[in-house]
Order: structure tokens, then sequence, then C-alpha cells
């Protein structure tokens, strides 16, 4: 008799700790190989420390989730900055090179001709 509830608890004991190990392994797996999908969650909620790892996993990614939106949003704004930063010196580098003129050619054109005042 004490063989077969042995054998019995043995079961069920085997069963209660392989199948959440399982569970969460092939979730894990299956979060690894989805080429940066950083929505999934591992999902598995239980008291045991299972279920503590999977619910500490879930708030890890979570708060990776969160950075790297943080830096896509920033790399987003810095490239839209740079764009701008570039339109901006381009036009003030024509309007520079569109409107420089030499001292004495300014002179000329202000007065219409070469003035003795101001060679």
């Amino acid at each position: 008799m004490c063989v077969i509830i042995t054998l019995i608890l043995s079961i069920i004991i085997i069963r209660e700790t392989v199948y959440p190990i399982k569970s969460v392994t092939e979730k894990l797996k299956e979060i690894s190989q989805s080429n940066g999908d950083f929505t999934q969650r591992i999902g598995y909620e239980s008291k045991d420390e299972v279920g503590e790892l999977s619910g500490s996993f879930d708030l890890f990614m979570d708060k990776l989730q969160s950075i790297i939106k943080e830096v896509y949003l920033s790399a987003e704004t810095i490239s839209s900055l740079s764009v701008n930063l570039n339109q901006a010196t381009t036009i003030t580098i024509l309007h520079k090179s569109l409107f420089h003129i030499p001292s004495k050619s300014k002179i000329i054109l202000f007065f219409g001709k070469k003035s003795k005042f101001f060679n």
C-alpha cells in the first residue's frame, strides 16, 4: 500500500513540477525565436517559484519594451533634427555665397560709381 501511495504522490509531484517548467520553457523558446517581438509574455500565473520567475520575466520584458520604445522615439527626433539642421546649414551657405559682395563693390553699388572718399 505504501508503494502505491508513494508512486501516486511521485507522479503528482512530478506533474506539478515538470508541467510548469516545460510550459515556461516552451514559451521562452517561442519568444526567443520571434525575431525581436517584445510584446510577447510568458503569462504563466502561479504562486510557486515558476510563477514568480514567469512574472519577473514578464515585468523585465515590459521595462525592456518601454526602453526600446523611448530609444526609437529619440532616434526619430534626432533624425528629424539632423535633417532640419542640414537644411538650415545648406540655406545659410547658399545665402552667404549668393549675397557675399566684396567691400569695394558695395561702395560702388551704393553710390553708383567709385567715390574718392571710400577708396
